[in-house]
């Protein structure tokens, strides 16, 4: 950016992607606070905020646009990938909790 711009607060969301004065796009996780006034330019698919959770700070990340059917898709295919974990683990006699197994919730029910 190369000059600040007044905005208002809105909302943001963990995986919000907003760019500061200096430039450099910061992405907002499960800590980050509930407003923003920053210039949002995309926000990372919930079924991917794992991956960016695992990232090195300060590391190179390579971002592509997806519609919200992919997105969907995306978090649907996580959720029986970890349904799937889950009754691996029940089956060779973990104890799982029904509490922390997915369900298939909806994307948003945070």
């Amino acid at each position: 950016r190369k000059r600040a711009i007044d905005m208002l607060s809105a909302g943001v969301i963990p995986g919000t992607i907003q760019v500061p004065p200096s430039g450099q796009p910061i992405i907002l996780m499960g800590d980050a606070q509930t407003t923003g006034g920053y210039p949002r330019i995309g926000v990372v698919i919930r079924a991917d905020l794992w991956k960016l959770a695992q990232a090195p700070l300060n590391g190179r990340l390579r971002l592509v646009q997806v519609d919200a059917a992919a997105a969907l898709a995306a978090w649907e295919a996580q959720q029986l990938y970890l349904r799937q974990v889950a009754q691996g683990l029940a089956s060779a006699g973990w104890p799982v909790s029904s509490q922390n197994r997915p369900q298939g919730d909806s994307p948003d029910a945070d």
